[in-house]
């Protein structure tokens, strides 16, 4: 555990001197930012039958993309993160010294859960400014009585941005898992966004989407949301097939890269 800790410590030093990962979280902060005061501004354009939105429901809805796109850039991020370390031949000097291969995959693995904390806490924290700066976030209410307290709203927001740590990851993970694969950076980053995107489409279909882990990639954060507008949405059974889905599939490309890395040839 201890060499592991010193990897995430090196890769936390490069990516403060890399420009990339800064700019996809200002990107996506940007965007959320974007998304935020789209939403607000449809409150007042008639014939969409919008309404005007509280702030909660401006969180979600801003949370909701700004999830979106994190998605898209931690997977190329994630790719990068590995496959770099191919094209570079730094994993050489990385495996030369006492340090296995499923060490090595790992301290990438945290490195990778690190970006998606540092990114879902931005992401919320962003979205509840912007809610609070745009809407009432106070209790939700329709013709007078109270539909949800605003605890248990924010308690529901905590918890969907607590779990999109975990699916995030999965998204992460994915495609460091595709980086070992296919060790080039631009053939890694193609081929993981096309089969990211053929993996939500096969999530479209009933028979199958709850075993995908891209399913539940905004399951989080769309739960909350239903629940910011007043719907009649439970976090169960789902979040039970969130949970199994991610974690197995984690655990699955985690085991598969290792044993990638084993049969690989990288020392000569």
């Amino acid at each position: 555990m201890k060499k592991i800790t010193t990897l995430l410590k090196i890769e936390i030093i490069k990516l403060k001197h890399q420009r990339f990962p800064l700019f996809s979280l200002i990107f996506t902060l940007l965007f959320t930012i974007a998304s935020a005061l789209f939403r607000n501004r449809l409150s007042s354009v008639a014939g969409l039958g919008m309404g005007e939105a509280t702030g909660w429901q401006i969180l979600s809805y801003a949370a909701s993309w700004g999830m979106q796109i994190a998605a898209l850039l931690i997977l190329i991020l994630s790719i990068n993160l590995v496959a770099e370390e191919f094209s570079d031949r730094t994993i050489k000097n990385i495996l030369s010294r006492p340090v296995t291969r499923a060490q090595f995959f790992l301290g990438k693995i945290f490195t990778i859960s690190f970006i998606v904390f540092i990114f879902v806490t931005a992401i919320f924290l962003i979205s509840l400014i912007m809610g609070a700066s745009l809407g009432d976030m106070g209790n939700l209410q329709e013709r007078g009585y109270i539909i949800a307290k605003w605890h248990k709203l924010l308690l529901n927001f905590i918890a969907a941005f607590f779990l999109s740590i975990l699916t995030l990851s999965a998204v992460g993970i994915f495609g460091a898992f595709v980086a070992v694969l296919l060790p080039r950076p631009g053939v890694a980053i193609g081929a993981s966004i096309c089969l990211y995107f053929v993996l939500n489409i096969a999530a479209q279909f009933d028979s199958v989407k709850n075993f995908l882990f891209t399913n539940f990639t905004n399951f989080p954060i769309d739960t909350a949301k239903e629940i910011a507008h007043g719907l009649a949405s439970s976090w169960t059974p789902q979040i039970y097939w969130c949970l199994i889905s991610t974690l197995v599939s984690s655990i699955l490309f985690i085991c598969l890269a290792v044993l990638l890395l084993k049969r690989k040839d990288i020392l000569s």
